[in-house]
């Protein structure tokens, strides 16, 4: 009789993670394979039933076959990590189940909230919601998204204690009402000392990475207390749909962050010739002049149609005194200038040859001899009637010939918090105001 080989166990708990990791068809694999002894069984379900998207329908098949099968093997809810759950009114049976039994059973550490847009909270079932309430508040929960929710209680996040990834997205409204308009959902988070008896809720001196949506003139003051109290700040990226003035940034960043900010992007919308192109950046960088570590400083600039950029005012060549100043940024190695002259057809030659010789040789002359630094620079024109683009480049770098270094807009971010790092708070829905923007 042949001997059976058995393989060890790690071998088989690793052809089933790299199952797990795969298309479909593997997926469906891991059932078979799940079927094939008892000791397969705990080994698959870790994945098969790892993650839960939950669909709210009073007649919802699949959801009421899972609510009867973990009724049946209520064990099964120990292997749900994460839950997507979409909740509509009439609430079904099974989905109060199938939550009672997750609340019973699951280790959750991923929850994922969505209702249909200006579906207020308060409309749902009393036991819908302190279910609800109960999952996202195990301290086994470090990721949560909250959307399209209306009246959503931040009272009920503040107890989210162990949060590492925080989403309010969709236009999701977050309680008390008593909040007016430009506070409502980041003033919350700014000033969440005020919802949480023990101190703020989210505690942003790990902040590592962060990026702002700036509408509003008022915005820069709440930037500025919030980068006062980093200590590990390296990436600060600040787009503004709005120039205002960046004033108060420089001694905010040179309380802490100087020590720690390698990468510096700065987004501008140039809508009219009234104020300076670069919203008082040379200013502020002053601040922490000779005592930093900033290695990438990167400005996109956007002109829009029918504005006109003061590219006779000085902050064009302050920017590049400031920053060859002898010692002042000795760790600078990359430096990028972008701008987008969006325009009709007539007169774009011109302009062309305006944005060349004004800012290449004129404007950036240290920057554009530097050794040290790598200098990339780019104006692309570009006409809305014609759908032309016309492009000038420069780079003072061998192996990079072409010019223009590209910076990638969905930028991958970070924030610490008592453990927090991810706020989201998604741009294009969110209320007029302060917007935070922070993903891994």
């Amino acid at each position: 009789m042949e001997r059976r080989t058995t393989l060890p166990l790690d071998i088989l708990v690793s052809i089933i993670d790299l199952l797990a990791g795969g298309d479909n068809e593997n997926f469906k694999s891991l059932g078979i394979l799940s079927q094939t002894c008892k000791s397969m069984v705990p080994l698959c379900r870790k994945h098969l039933f790892s993650s839960l998207r939950l669909r709210s329908s009073s007649k919802s098949k699949p959801a009421e076959f899972f609510s009867d099968l973990l009724s049946q093997n209520p064990d099964i809810a120990h292997y749900v990590r994460s839950l997507d759950y979409a909740v509509y009114n009439p609430i079904g049976d099974h989905e109060l189940n199938i939550l009672d039994i997750l609340k019973e059973r699951s280790s959750l550490q991923t929850i994922k909230l969505l209702s249909p847009p200006g579906f207020d909270w308060n409309d749902f079932p009393e036991s819908i919601r302190s279910s609800l309430f109960f999952l996202i508040q195990q301290p086994t929960v470090t990721r949560l998204d909250i959307a399209a929710f209306k009246g959503f209680p931040a009272t009920a996040l503040s107890y989210c204690s162990n949060l590492i990834d925080l989403q309010l997205s969709d236009g999701v409204e977050i309680a008390p009402s008593e909040v007016n308009h430009d506070q409502a959902i980041s003033r919350i988070l700014l000033n969440s000392a005020r919802l949480h008896a023990d101190g703020p809720f989210i505690d942003f001196s790990r902040l590592e990475k962060a990026f702002f949506d700036v509408d509003s003139p008022g915005n820069i003051g709440h930037i500025n207390d919030l980068i006062k109290a980093t200590t590990r700040l390296e990436y600060f990226y600040i787009d503004m749909d709005w120039p205002v003035s960046l004033g108060g940034l420089g001694p905010s960043l040179a309380i802490n962050a100087y020590r720690t900010l390698k990468f510096l992007q700065l987004s501008i919308d140039v809508v009219g010739d009234d104020y300076d192109p670069l919203c008082g950046l040379n200013h502020e960088l002053r601040f922490i002049s000779g005592n930093n570590v900033l290695e990438n400083i990167v400005l996109d600039i956007v002109v829009q149609v029918d504005a006109s950029c003061r590219t006779e005012s000085d902050d064009w060549s302050a920017f590049d005194s400031v920053l060859k100043k002898t010692g002042a940024f000795p760790m600078l190695h990359r430096v990028s200038v972008e701008i987008w002259w969006l325009m009709y057809c007539m007169g774009v030659d011109d302009d062309e040859d305006r944005i060349s010789e004004s800012l290449k040789e004129d404007k950036f002359p240290r920057l554009v001899k530097s050794k040290a630094v790598e200098f990339n620079f780019s104006a692309l024109i570009y006409s809305g009637w014609c759908r032309t683009w016309f492009i000038v480049k420069l780079s003072t770098t061998q192996n990079n010939p072409t010019g223009a270094f590209h910076p990638h807009h969905d930028i991958p971010l970070l924030a610490a918090a008592k453990e927090l790092q991810r706020i989201d708070l998604m741009s294009n829905l969110r209320p007029r105001g302060l917007g935070i923007s922070v993903w891994e």
